[in-house]
């Protein structure tokens, strides 16, 4: 909210001293941070290049901080799953890995590359993904679990409204913003039918590959007592006497939930 306010109060500003619409001075991605956002130091009347040299190095900072999280969770798949490699071999790997496709970027048409896979492999990918998880939590381990967990690690009584909001109004909202796509553009031009199909097979990879990974744990846990769709025996608080309560609270949501089928069924 902080960013917001600040970025966008002086983008209009900047937009009443050009005398344009704030679509026109406005813009998204890439540029805000290395077109707009500098025009905009630039009219500083005191040392606009010490403004300039702070903003650079928080775009520094915040680039550092953000491909760090990255390699970190790429990082982390591969020691869980392969345990002998050498955490520094996989860290080399995977940072060699990250600058070759960055080299991509700064290419003459890295931008329009940019744009593509920021949306196809970011935006549009993490936005199917998030309705996939919401559903698994609210339709398959169910809300009243959800909440119950919840609250029990709070230590806080929630309200009906954050059921609403799991239940009905965040599936609702991110299947929605799925219907206002669009083709990807760059400087106000929709990139080629080649290159938007080439984006659309990256978000279909990213799919597939979890819809692969559930079809194998189903596969793997047939014939089990505790299937791919329900939560494992060993599921709950790791803390014997937070376990203790954790389950006397679920037994008691249990009885509860027993009791209003059989009123409603009477």
């Amino acid at each position: 909210m902080l960013a917001g306010v600040i970025t966008f109060s002086i983008l209009g500003h900047l937009a009443h001293e050009l005398e344009l619409p704030v679509s026109e001075v406005v813009k998204s991605g890439a540029g805000l941070a290395f077109i707009s956002y500098p025009e905009v130091i630039a009219t500083f009347e005191y040392v606009p290049q010490l403004y300039a040299v702070l903003f650079f190095l928080l775009l520094v900072t915040l680039g550092l901080g953000s491909a760090s999280g990255l390699i970190n969770t790429c990082i982390t798949i591969l020691k869980d799953d392969f345990p002998s490699l050498s955490k520094t071999a996989v860290s080399d790997m995977a940072c060699l890995l990250g600058f070759c496709d960055g080299v991509v970027y700064t290419t003459p048409g890295g931008q329009a590359v940019l744009e593509l896979v920021d949306f196809y492999g970011g935006s549009l990918m993490v936005l199917f993904l998030a309705v996939a998880e919401i559903i698994v939590l609210n339709y398959i381990y169910r809300t009243s679990n959800l909440v119950r967990d919840l609250q029990f690690m709070i230590g806080m009584k929630l309200n009906v409204y954050w059921k609403v909001c799991w239940s009905f109004v965040i599936p609702i909202s991110l299947s929605g913003i799925l219907a206002f796509y669009k083709p990807v553009e760059y400087a106000g031009t929709a990139l080629p039918v080649s290159a938007q199909v080439s984006g659309v097979m990256v978000t279909t990879i990213g799919l597939l590959i979890a819809i692969i990974y559930f079809i194998h744990s189903v596969v793997r846990s047939w014939g089990r007592k505790t299937g791919v769709l329900s939560p494992l025996e060993s599921w709950g608080p790791r803390n014997l006497k937070d376990r203790i309560r954790w389950d006397q609270d679920k037994m008691e949501q249990e009885d509860q939930e027993e009791m209003v089928e059989i009123h409603f069924n009477s």
